[in-house]
């Protein structure tokens, strides 16, 4: 999606090229050469050179691969700048069953700065996030492990952290991993937009709490509702679940939001949108 080049340059990327090498910086008439999305892209790319000798951050990659999809890169094969290539398209919202709720902007400002500082969280593809794909069989939830279905747990050794981040995508696929693993919600589905994010406890398969706590998207609560619709229609064992929703409804937030007069930017592949929850 085509975002503004005046959100790029809040992402920091101005501010820490300035501070790593003045004389390296780009001239003020080479810079008004240069516009729209492929322009903001390559600021990134010459960020990336300047920051050469700093500690190798592998994942850097993933997460500028997922930053040209946001800015509105087309999703063909073709090369972009600097030699990469563009990530697949996502999926067609035709085949999406339930309402989905863009990244908010700070998120996706959260995912590049950990990068830039050395912590990035790798972006997964389709085929990384398939293995982190849950089914449910017989009332339980399994993962498909070493080519054999596993039960998840989040006790004993399979997760320490003692509870699993999840988001779901428009098609009703749920996607789960221990925070250990993977540390936030835009992970999963590359920073596009989910029906539901949060976190669940499940023992020997049977989930038994679910939060909708993330930082990243912070959906109302009715998206967590799609997710307990999505698991009630697969036959998950509901019956003993503590749903602990932190978010509040759609309504609640548009009331406080036109109360105090705010906004908040999401992401989404068509463009970011100024919503008011």
């Amino acid at each position: 999606m085509k975002l503004t080049s005046n959100i790029i340059k809040g992402m920091g990327f101005g501010t820490e090229t300035r501070q790593i090498d003045k004389r390296e910086q780009p001239s003020p008439a080479a810079t008004s050469k240069t516009a729209g999305p492929l322009s903001d892209l390559s600021q990134i790319g010459r960020h990336r050179k300047l920051v050469k000798a700093r500690p190798p951050r592998p994942a850097i990659s993933s997460l500028v691969l997922s930053t040209a999809r946001l800015v509105g890169v087309p999703t063909s094969r073709e090369k972009l700048a600097g030699g990469l290539e563009a990530p697949p398209k996502k999926p067609s919202s035709s085949s999406e069953k339930y309402q989905t709720v863009g990244m908010r902007k700070t998120g996706l400002e959260k995912d590049l700065n950990n990068a830039l500082v050395g912590s990035a969280v790798p972006y997964l593809s389709e085929k990384e996030s398939a293995k982190f794909l849950v089914q449910v069989k017989d009332g339980h939830l399994y993962q498909e492990a070493s080519g054999e279905m596993e039960r998840l747990s989040t006790k004993g050794a399979t997760n320490p952290a003692d509870h699993y981040l999840f988001v779901m995508d428009g098609r009703g696929r749920v996607f789960a991993a221990p925070s250990r693993k993977v540390t936030h919600h835009s992970a999963f589905l590359s920073g596009n937009p989910v029906a539901a994010a949060g976190s669940f406890k499940v023992e020997e398969g049977r989930i038994v709490a679910i939060t909708d706590q993330s930082g990243h998207y912070a959906p109302p609560r009715e998206y967590s509702g799609q997710f307990v619709k999505e698991m009630k229609r697969k036959k998950a064992d509901m019956s003993t679940v503590d749903l602990d929703y932190m978010g509040s409804s759609k309504k609640d937030i548009k009331k406080a939001s036109k109360t105090l007069g705010v906004s908040f930017e999401r992401l989404y592949p068509d463009g970011p949108k100024k919503q008011n929850y």
